[in-house]
This record gives C-alpha cells, sequence and structure tokens, in this order.
C-alpha cells in the first residue's frame, strides 16, 4: 500500500536540482530537507539523486535513534564504507595520507596517525575534495536530527568549508517534533542563514495531491469523500495518508493505524518485526537468526515478506524497518518482559561497547551495562568525541547506584567518574554540568590525603565558573594554596597560572603579574601565565608589548595542545588591534579564531566569544548586515550565558 512515486513535490525537487547544477559548475552546495516526520523527506532526496547527470559519485550515511548520545560519528563512517564499496580499498587509500590516518578508527586496516578533531575533520575534508576532482560528489545524511554531537560538528565544518568543489551537500532534518534548543534546530538555525544553503522545507500535501497519492495506491480514483476524509485526517502527512488508506478506522490514533498494517501481515513476519524494532538500527540476517526464534528458511521467508510489503527496507549490512514511526509503534507494543529479554539478546550479539550500554540498560542489566558505558566513555574520548563521553559518564553514574560492588566491577569509584565527567564538560564546553561534576567529586575526596588530585579539580571548577560569570577565583586561590612550594611544582605552575588569568579577569592586575611570574619561573603553564600579562601590559596600555605576549601563548600553547589558552590569545589580541583602529585586521583575526574553534570542538564557548569580536569590529567598519548576520549564526549555537550576554549586547 505504498506508493513509490513522488507526488507534489515538483518545486522542492527543482530546488534540489539547481543546488546540484551549481555544485557541478564548481561551487559547492549544502541543502537541507525539512519537515516533520513521515512528510516524505526521505523519498524526495532518493527520487532527485536517482537520476542526476554527470555520474556523480552518490555517498550515503544515516544517524541512528538508539545510542544517539553515545556513538560517535555514525553517518560518516557509513559515508567513508559507502566510498571504499564505489571506489574499492586502493582507490579510497590513494585518497588518504601515507603516514597514517585519523580515520583509522572507522576503516579497519589502516595505519592510525596519533591526531587530534582537528586532523580528523581536516583529513575528512580533503578526502571529499579529492574525490569530487574526480567527479561530482553528493553526500546524503539523512534523519540528521539525531545526530550525535560530534557528527552534527563535522556536517557543519563541511557545509562550511567546502567552499570551490563541485560537492553537493544533502541532509534530511526531522523538524515537527524537536523541542526547542534541540541541537538539530540549533543546526537548521545556524546553516539557514547562510547564502550558500537551500532551505527545501516540505509543507503538507494539499487535497488533489492527497487524491493523486491515494490514486497511486490504490490504481484507481479514489471516492472523492474518502479522499477528503483522508486528508483532513492526516493533515497531508503522505505516511499517514498511506496508513489510513489501509484501514476504516479513521477514530484509532496513528499508533492503531500503524499496528493494523502490522497486524495485517502474516504470522512469521509479524513475530519478526518486533525483533528489528528493538535492534533500533540496521540489523543482520545473522544477529536475527541469534535474536529471534525462527529457522533460516522461515526467516528469509518472513524479511521477503516484509521488503514487499514495503515494512523493511535492504540495506548493504542488513535491514532497517521503513520508518520509525512504524518501529516506535511496534517497540511500545511490546510486553516490557518481551522487550528487556530481546534487548538482553541483542546485547550478546553486539561488540560495540555504545551499543552494549543501550542494550544493557534496557535490558534492565545495570551490572553489565555500567562497564560498557565506562569503555565506549573512553572510546568518544580517544576520537576527541567529548559530548559523548560526557554523555555516557554519565548515564554510567545514573546506572552506579544500582550496581552492588561497582568499584570491584569496574576497578573504579564513583568520584572518579565524575572527576572524568569535569574534565570531560570542560572539553565539551558545558560549564555547568562541569561545575556540579566537580562539586560532586570534591565532595567525595580528603585534601588532607590528596591535596594535588583536590586541587586540580577545584582549578578546573574555577575556571569552568569563570567561564559562566567571570568568577571561580576563591576556588583557584583555594587550589593554589593546597600545593605550597616544593610539593609538586609542575602542579603549582599551573595553578599559578590559572590564578593569574582569573585575577587579570577579575582586574586585579598585581596578583595577576606576580602569579604569571613565579610559574614562568617554575617552567609550567608558560601559555596561560603568558596570555595574563599580557592581558595586563593591555590594560596599562602598553598595546603593542600585550600584542608580543599574546603571540608568545599562542605559540606556548599550540605546542602544549591548550586549545583554551590559543582561542584566548586570539580574543584579547583582537581588543588590542581595536585599540589601534585596525577593524580590517579584527575582524580577519577573530574570523581565523572562529575556524580555529571548530576545528578544536569549541565552536560553542570560545568560538562564540570570538564571534563578538568579529561582530564588534564589522560593526566599527560600518558592515551592519555581516555584523548581525554574524552574531546571530554564533547565538543559534546555544553559546554559554557570559558569551551569549556579549553576542546580544550593542557594539560600543
Amino acid at each position: 500500500m505504498i506508493s513509490s512515486v513522488l507526488i507534489g513535490r515538483g518545486s522542492e525537487r527543482a530546488s534540489i536540482d539547481a543546488a546540484y547544477q551549481r555544485a557541478r559548475r564548481g561551487t559547492a552546495v549544502t541543502v537541507l530537507v525539512s519537515g516533520e516526520a513521515g512528510i516524505g523527506k526521505s523519498r524526495l532526496v532518493t527520487t532527485a539523486t536517482a537520476d542526476l547527470p554527470g555520474e556523480p559519485l552518490l555517498l550515503a550515511g544515516g544517524c541512528l535513534e538508539v545510542g544517539a548520545n553515545a556513538a560517535p560519528y555514525v553517518p560518516f563512517v557509513a559515508i567513508l564504507r559507502d566510498l571504499v564499496r564505489q571506489l574499492g580499498r586502493a582507490g579510497v587509500d590513494a585518497l588518504l595520507p601515507l603516514d597514517g590516518s585519523a580515520l583509522a578508527a572507522w576503516l579497519p586496516g589502516l595505519t592510525p596517525a596519533p591526531a587530534g578533531r582537528t586532523r580528523l575533520l581536516e583529513e575528512l575534508l580533503t578526502l571529499v575534495s579529492r574525490a569530487a576532482a574526480r567527479r561530482p560528489v553528493v553526500l546524503v545524511v539523512e534523519d540528521l536530527h539525531w545526530a550525535d554531537a560530534s557528527s552534527r560538528e563535522v556536517f557543519v565544518y563541511l557545509a562550511r568549508n567546502l567552499t570551490d568543489r563541485p560537492v553537493l551537500l544533502l541532509a534530511t532534518v526531522r523538524t515537527g517534533e524537536l523541542a526547542s534548543g534541540h541541537p538539530g534546530r540549533q543546526v537548521l538555525a545556524e546553516l539557514g542563514r547562510r547564502g550558500d544553503v537551500v532551505r527545501v522545507d516540505l509543507p503538507p500535501l494539499g487535497r488533489p495531491h492527497v487524491a493523486e497519492l491515494l490514486a497511486a495506491i490504490g490504481g484507481r480514483t479514489p471516492d472523492p469523500v474518502r479522499s477528503s476524509l483522508i486528508h483532513r485526517r492526516s493533515g497531508g502527512n503522505p505516511l499517514f495518508v498511506e496508513a489510513l488508506h489501509a484501514t476504516e478506522d479513521f477514530e484509532g490514533n496513528l499508533r492503531t493505524l500503524l499496528l493494523d498494517r502490522v497486524a495485517a501481515l502474516p504470522a512469521q513476519a509479524q513475530s519478526l518485526l518486533p525483533v528489528i524494532a528493538v535492534a533500533g538500527t540496521t540489523v543482520s540476517e545473522e544477529q536475527l537468526l541469534t535474536v529471534g526464534e525462527l529457522p533460516e528458511v522461515d526467516l528469509h521467508s518472513a524479511l521477503r515478506t516484509l521488503v514487499d510489503h514495503e515494512q523493511l527496507v535492504v540495506r548493504d549490512d542488513g535491514y532497517a524497518i521503513r520508518h520509525d514511526l512504524i518501529r516506535e509503534a511496534v517497540y511500545k507494543a511490546l510486553l516490557p518482559h518481551d522487550r528487556r529479554r530481546l534487548h538482553r539478546r541483542y546485547a550478546r550479539t553486539v561488540a560495540d561497547p555504545a551499543a552494549l550500554a543501550e542494550h544493557w540498560t534496557a535490558a534492565g542489566e545495570p551490572a553489565l551495562a555500567l562497564p560498557a558505558a565506562l569503555l565506549a566513555a573512553d572510546l568518544a574520548r580517544q576520537q576527541y568525541a567529548y559530548d559523548e563521553e560526557l554523555n555516557l559518564l554519565e548515564r554510567a553514574l545514573d546506572l552506579w547506584p544500582r550496581v552492588p560492588g561497582a568499584e570491584q566491577l569496574t576497578r573504579t569509584d564513583q568520584v572518579s567518574v565524575h572527576e572524568r565527567a569535569t574534565a570531560a564538560s570542560f572539553s565539551a564546553g558545558n560549564s555547568a554540568a562541569g561545575m556540579a561534576h566537580g562539586t560532586a567529586a570534591i565532595a567525595g575526596l580528603d585534601p588532607t590525603a590528596e591535596p594535588v588530585r583536590v586541587a586540580r579539580l577545584l582549578e578546573l571548577r574555577g575556571r569552568l565558573r569563570n567561564r559562566i560569570d567571570s568568577g571561580g577565583r576563591a576556588d583557584v586561590e583555594a587550589a593554589v594554596a593546597l600545593v605550597p612550594r616544593g610539593v609538586a611544582d609542575d602542579v603549582r605552575g599551573e595553578l599559578l597560572a590559572a590564578l593569574a588569568f582569573v585575577a587579570a579577569i577579575d582586574a586585579d592586575f598585581g596578583t595577576c603579574r606576580r602569579a604569571a611570574t613565579e610559574a614562568l619561573r617554575l617552567g609550567s603553564g608558560r601559555g596561560p601565565a603568558l596570555l595574563a600579562l599580557g592581558y595586563a601590559e593591555n590594560a596599562d596600555g602598553n598595546v603593542q608589548r600585550a600584542s608580543e605576549l599574546y603571540v608568545q601563548s599562542r605559540q606556548e600553547a599550540e605546542a602544549a595542545g591548550d586549545h583554551h589558552t590559543y582561542l584566548t590569545s586570539m580574543q584579547w589580541q583582537t581588543t588590542s588591534m581595536g585599540v589601534a583602529g585596525d577593524f580590517e585586521a579584527v575582524a580577519e583575526l577573530a574570523r581565523a579564531g572562529q575556524r580555529a574553534a571548530e576545528r578544536f570542538g569549541q565552536g560553542r564557548s570560545r568560538g562564540s566569544m570570538l564571534a563578538a569580536c568579529r561582530t564588534w569590529a564589522l560593526a566599527q567598519l560600518g558592515r551592519w548586515d555581516e555584523a548581525i548576520e554574524v552574531a546571530e549564526e554564533a547565538l543559534a549555537d546555544d553559546p554559554p550565558p557570559l558569551y551569549a550576554a556579549a553576542l546580544r549586547s550593542e557594539p560600543r
């Protein structure tokens, strides 16, 4: 009862065709296809990309609902594997660096490179660019609204940096059910303001198009009264139209209608669909044989029935339910006991720690879910996916009280998990969560027995607080007091550098200079110490000396991998340059800083402050429209309160 014909989307398809022609001529274009669930986003993209001229290289990947906050880079791993299937392993290897690849974690067999998030982003950009040098490339990311934070960052990075390549970047985004502040909304808001981004918003079908869809499904002109009734009940949503066409029960809710369609299937197909629904993603035949209860011959028969009835889609690595609304209806119809039983079986078939944590949690097995979540958090950090690391650590903390002997099982303790979550929060730019985890960790430690450990947590909590409201000095001073001279001078130097930083923000330049000078003498924390001294020189009107110190600070920070100090030096240097009236240079340095912040995964935090500096400079130059665009784009990332206030303030 499904129509394969695209109905009523002529103008939307024309928009995608025009975007592809622009991309084909050498100007990369991003297209966001948005709309509510079931509105036909995937059908439009599939139809529009099926017969594009010029033989483009079509690469597709999708985001997953189950585990979306845990497994990083899912759609781009699929795109990379799709590229291997089409070009061959040798063809892809020829596009990658000879000395090892940051993508080794995605594609087994590659020589790994000891690189961070920056190299991963740049290497992926280079890979797509080199492929596009041979023929046009079309990248499709389905269900961007379910993307993990790292995948959203990769998508935005490609959209911003694939400038003069023949690449069409296509994504589908569900908007009808996204709550205010949802990351999917933020991605749409940010990208939608760019001139090189095409928005294709799918509205509901009108009554004539619903009648046309019903005719395509049923093979004959529908009864006008019934057609009007289905149009009214469905609201013009094609998926709802299809569901309503299959039943006469117009008073039931959509879940009932969808389950009615499932109930019409043969018994074996009915029993298999819930097994696939519990997987939450594409599932292989091997998994279904292990998890399900059907013999191989019956399994193949049931799969064929479900594919023929278009309940399932066939993918290279298995099967998936055609639409999440169907999956959700089938999943929720399961009795809790059956749901837990299936999750338990799936957990025994997967190796990915993030998927294990998901399945064991849903199976009601916290003792098995806890170590899996901690292991998945380790892997997420290795991939510089800090948001996912924080989510997994918080899941572990939620599970902890339900696991007797958790410390013996995990060979760690709850305080250490809070400690890890504090650091992950700092890297992810989630200051409020970091302060909460830092406070919990400090409460569980004895400063007399472990002064250095407590000092590091106090210093980190103070810096997190400083990001929120320029406070946090008391914590940093307490940290310095816990590590006197001669105890751990390398740590003391870092703590003094942090004190110099917060004292500079507090305009206490005497303390700033004393703390920074001692840190430099001790030889640690050089980047933040030089940064603080530059701030003090700038406050005294020594603009040239301040700029020199900022450059030195940036060099030290780059060598140490201290991204926070590196970006802050760029932000503060724009102030010195602004005093000299060189607003063109301020705007350019701030723009370069924003790009660096994106590479370092700090676009939402430090990048937003650099956007505020850029906005101010553009306003001074009289480029008001551009200034407003930069500010609104940065605000769409939902930056921390202090940075948001800077962006909203009127430039002076």
